[in-house]
């Protein structure tokens, strides 16, 4: 088996196990036992479980930038590549509920190893949002605070789509339409005044 393929079965079938079980109970010994390669093989690939959750995560995270990296390249308005970003986070949850509720649960916590990952696509994000919104009286604050509400918001439907074990096509329209009504009055809110009060 080609070194792609036999990492490609590592991750797939790991990602199973903590759909399953989370990231905090299985051992290395679990991930071995469901991807059906040796100790050996698996430490020739990743360090730890760590390492596997972490390139898991990197590889959604990665997804999501792209598509919204291309939306950015086209998008002429930042209505337009907020409505770009919605689709990106609605597709993750749609494909992978449980995956995104579950690695996006330890990646909120500022000690995970996935927080970095997180935050920088977050920045990353704004940055885009923020450029596009150059010329426009938006508060940068405000665009930063939309980006991590499509979090949120994808966060908690999950948690109430038994964890992200039931989502259905209901809830993606749920999210949609919270979505979009967020963004649009947040994009009708004037940017914030910073220079001094006169008394």
């Amino acid at each position: 088996m080609r070194a792609n393929d036999m990492r490609a079965q590592i991750l797939m079938g790991s990602a199973q196990v903590f759909m399953e079980q989370g990231t905090a109970a299985p051992s290395v010994a679990t991930l071995l036992d469901r991807t059906g390669v040796s100790r050996a093989t698996f430490y020739a690939y990743f360090s730890s479980k760590e390492a596997v959750i972490s390139e898991i995560y990197e590889l959604g995270v990665s997804r999501l930038l792209a598509r919204c990296a291309e939306a950015y390249k086209h998008a002429m308005s930042v209505e337009r590549f907020m409505d770009a970003c919605i689709d990106a986070h609605l597709e993750s949850a749609w494909q992978l509920p449980r995956l995104v509720y579950v690695l996006g649960g330890d990646a909120q916590r500022p000690d995970s190893a996935l927080y970095p990952t997180r935050v920088g696509a977050l920045n990353r994000l704004t940055e885009w949002v923020q450029s596009l919104a150059k010329e426009a009286p938006y508060d940068p604050l405000l665009l930063r605070a939309v980006i991590l509400s499509l979090e949120l918001i994808v966060r908690v439907k999950l948690q109430e789509c038994d964890e992200g074990m039931s989502v259905d096509k209901d809830a993606i329209a749920h999210m949609r339409t919270v979505m979009t009504r967020l963004v649009k009055l947040t994009l009708t809110i004037p940017a914030y005044d910073a220079s001094p009060r006169k008394e």
